[in-house]
């Protein structure tokens, strides 16, 4: 290849990488960013691969075949929120803020915790906290300070299966109308799974947003 080409070529390059990084500043871009995390397990080394990443809005169910197929990873690990459940009132009994979903790969998944990072308000403010499979309360959490902790789980994934668990929480009587809180995983040290017996970390960028409450006022 000559030096013309090779000039042209970078150029392009070049060119591309800048409209993609002014693009991301662009809340409307990045809406369509994915938002889907996966992490494949070499089994041969038991080093976990860097994430692939693909845009589907729900839970994860166990039709999403094509997704499946395309990235068979181990772990596939999303959440989703609803819109209708975000504006809540001081008080509120048993807010779900989230689901958090997980599709389990050819090999069974022990989930032993999971951490969330408050933001927009403190621990105080969070009366208690549950992880919910469906109507089945499966963790109460230990909240310190601005986190809210889910230790020591044990919650067996199997092999091929999908899960959605929501995120639900007790709110306090002092938070104000306008208030907004949020919660998101700060690391991976904060998703504490063992796959075949062994420590696996999600790989992906962190911090991973999660979703927020609105406090519309008080009850």
């Amino acid at each position: 290849m000559n030096t013309k080409k090779i000039l042209k070529l970078y150029l392009v390059a070049t060119l591309s990488l800048s409209s993609m990084a002014a693009l991301s500043l662009n809340d409307t871009f990045r809406s369509y960013l994915p938002d889907y995390y996966t992490s494949v397990l070499d089994s041969g080394t038991s080093e976990t691969k860097a994430y692939v990443e693909a845009n589907i809005e729900n839970p994860i169910t166990k039709s999403d075949d094509l997704i499946y197929r395309d990235n068979p990873a181990d772990i596939m690990f999303a959440i989703s929120g609803s819109a209708g459940k975000s504006l809540v009132t001081a008080g509120t009994k048993n807010a779900e803020v989230m689901t958090i979903s997980f599709k389990i790969g050819q090999t069974d998944v022990q989930l032993n915790g999971i951490a969330f990072k408050i933001t927009g308000a403190t621990g105080k403010d969070i009366k208690n906290a549950y992880l919910t499979d469906g109507k089945a309360i499966i963790a109460t959490a230990s909240i310190s300070g601005n986190k809210i902790k889910f230790p020591n789980m044990g919650y067996m994934m199997d092999a091929g299966s999908a899960k959605n668990l929501q995120l639900k929480v007790d709110l306090g009587d002092t938070l104000n109308a306008s208030q907004v809180i949020s919660f998101e995983i700060e690391n991976s040290n904060d998703i504490n799974m063992t796959v075949g017996g062994g420590s696996y970390s999600l790989n992906g960028h962190y911090p991973i947003q999660g979703k927020y409450l609105s406090i519309a006022g008080t009850r």
